[in-house]
């Protein structure tokens, strides 16, 4: 449970490192970026349950000694993960303008608006990688790994504090924008790697086992 619960942790804590980071730029990019973040929120919901279901999915063939259905849940998880980012990413993208306004008064500053759709579309372009960490993370963690999930979300809060803190200092709020997708592209590449890695030790661990009569 350690791994998960610190998985969670991870996101929260990258949340406040960011709100640090943007709260010098002002009370209508903080609120802007606030609200960016609930878009995104509302997009990605399906990314987490198909953790989940991925997680079970790998702990029962993995149990089974499946290895061939273990990769083929896996594969059909990376489109579902593509063609959910695509979807998310136009729903963003298009009706965000739309989204925006169920958030702010009439009187809204045109900074806010502008810079909540700036973030939001931003991000929307990276949903890929992020469907990727919950797809292996959490697969890993069906197929009996704690230290990759717990390696993976500490990499990722580091990658999140470097980019919190560097970005913003050349790019402004385009820096505060890309802080979550570049700790995202970051451990959504490492990731596969471990997957592939913990895939080839459980196929050796089944090719060990005695056959059975």
């Amino acid at each position: 449970g350690i791994p998960g619960a610190l998985q969670f942790s991870v996101c929260a804590i990258g949340v406040i490192i960011v709100q640090i980071a943007i709260n010098s730029f002002g009370s209508d990019s903080i609120a802007a970026y606030s609200i960016g973040g609930k878009i995104e929120g509302m997009v990605i919901q399906f990314f987490p349950a198909l953790g989940m279901a991925i997680s079970t999915y790998a702990g029962q063939n993995y149990g089974s000694g499946d290895y061939e259905r273990i990769r083929k849940g896996f594969r059909s998880g990376l489109y579902i993960v593509i063609i959910g980012a695509l979807i998310s990413f136009l729903i963003v993208y298009f009706f965000s303008p739309y989204i925006v306004k169920l958030f702010l008064a009439e009187n809204a500053s045109q900074i806010v608006v502008d810079q909540s759709l700036l973030y939001a579309r931003i991000v929307s372009f990276f949903f890929v990688p992020l469907g990727f960490i919950f797809l292996f993370r959490t697969g890993c963690q069906g197929l009996g790994s704690a230290s990759i999930p717990m390696i993976s979300s500490i990499l990722e809060l580091v990658f999140r504090i470097i980019a919190a803190f560097t970005l913003p200092y050349f790019f402004g709020y385009y820096g505060i924008c890309f802080a979550s997708p570049f700790a995202w592209v970051a451990a959504g590449f490492i990731l596969p790697f471990f997957y592939f890695h913990r895939l080839k030790k459980i196929k050796t661990q089944l090719n060990s086992r005695p056959s059975s009569i």
